[in-house]
């Protein structure tokens, strides 16, 4: 016949006379017997063991939330700098442009490109405009070219 979770039985357990010791103190102070004593012992390493497993979950999903946070700021700072590195150019570009007649006819002309008339309506033409004012003034392409 099998036995159900709530049958008691009788088992047999070697542990040092030291620990027989200890478990028959701990079950006077607490006033029942070094029986009751052990089972309880046993049970709480249970439910301790369940409580340990129970953080060790939820310290991970902490750890891939806070993961996540952390290459969200990442990028963050990445766009950030981005940002940075265009708005240094932008104003380099700006003071050039601001001592240089000649590079001023230069940015004229490529504004008014045939070959991109629509510069202005999107982003990769703003872009291209703006790679194409960059690559004029660091190979200083407007130096000399009066009209």
């Amino acid at each position: 016949m099998a036995r159900k979770p709530t049958d008691y039985l009788q088992v047999k357990v070697r542990m040092r006379e030291a620990l027989r010791r200890k478990l028959e103190r701990a079950a006077e102070l607490r006033k029942h017997s070094a029986n009751a004593e052990a089972i309880w012992r046993i049970e709480r390493t249970f439910a301790q063991d369940e409580n340990i497993a129970a953080a060790a979950k939820t310290m991970e999903a902490r750890e891939a939330e806070l993961r996540e946070m952390f290459e969200r700021e990442v990028a963050e700072r990445a766009r950030q700098e981005e940002r940075f590195k265009a708005s240094l150019r932008d104003s380099t570009i700006l003071n050039i442009i601001l001592r240089n007649q000649p590079l001023l006819r230069a940015v004229a002309r490529l504004l008014d490109d045939e070959d991109n008339p629509q510069w202005r309506e999107t982003s990769e033409g703003r872009r291209a405009l703006a790679d194409r004012l960059h690559s004029i003034i660091v190979n200083n392409e407007f130096d000399g070219d009066e009209e």
